[in-house]
């Protein structure tokens, strides 16, 4: 992707990455660009460097489902990613289930699914501190060339150490969490990995107490589950038909 200069006409800088392009925005003042790319990621650029090559300010944030086009939105520190619609979500039509080109996805999906927001952190960090933090994150210890898993009591020991000094990082909300579990749910879903979608239902029914919907969803995959456990069957279990939004 090539940044040029409007009047001039002249080639700025231009930015590298291994997937396509699909869409770049500036922010308000031009000093960075957000990109999105055929990997489903985004990405923020400093556009305002010296340097005849792209500098990245961010890692490749990755996407569930396809994306279409980002935004800075705010003072700048947020990001705003939109989804691309017609390649993910269904609508229904008089009782007519809309079908993209694998066919039905399953019911009406709620309109905050379809956008996704990022928060730019920009706060000076110590570099041992986020070393420890990516390794607890990726369960993995990171070496010169390349990472090793990390056992259990390591993991535990990561764990206190770093949620006892930045305790705030792992406050989240009742609404934070069902909204992870959600997604995590929609996501294990698609993939078709039955356990992993029982597991995030089970952890929203205990959050949001009460929801039936839920309950029936999980009663409806536990049929799911033992029908294709049967002896005599020889069907796989699809969870295509399950209902994750109430």
């Amino acid at each position: 992707m090539i940044q040029w200069r409007v009047g001039t006409w002249k080639e700025v800088r231009r930015f590298e990455y291994n997937h396509a392009f699909n869409s770049a925005a500036f922010n308000h003042d031009g000093t960075r660009v957000v990109t999105t790319a055929a990997d489903d990621t985004i990405r923020v650029w400093d556009a305002d460097s010296e340097e005849r090559d792209g500098v990245p300010l961010t890692p490749p944030f990755k996407n569930f489902y396809n994306l279409w086009d980002a935004r800075f939105i705010g003072n700048g520190n947020r990001v705003l990613g939109k989804r691309l619609q017609m390649d993910r979500w269904t609508r229904r039509f008089n009782d007519v289930v809309a079908t993209n080109y694998w066919g039905i996805l399953g019911p009406e999906t709620c309109q905050s699914w379809d956008k996704s927001i990022w928060l730019l952190d920009e706060k000076d960090e110590d570099l041992e501190e986020l070393q420890a933090m990516s390794e607890l994150l990726s369960a993995q210890h990171i070496k010169s060339y390349h990472a090793v898993p990390l056992s259990t009591k390591a993991l535990q020991e990561s764990w206190l150490k770093i949620s006892r000094k930045n305790f705030a990082r792992f406050d989240f909300s009742p609404d934070e969490i069902s909204a992870w579990h959600q997604q995590q749910a929609e996501r294990a879903r698609q993939e078709q990995d039955a356990g992993a979608t029982l597991f995030h239902l089970n952890n929203l029914i205990r959050l949001k107490t009460g929801n039936s919907h839920l309950r029936e969803q999980v009663n409806r995959l536990r049929e799911i589950l033992k029908a294709a456990a049967e002896p005599a069957s020889h069907q796989s279990a699809s969870l295509s038909n399950l209902d994750l939004h109430p």
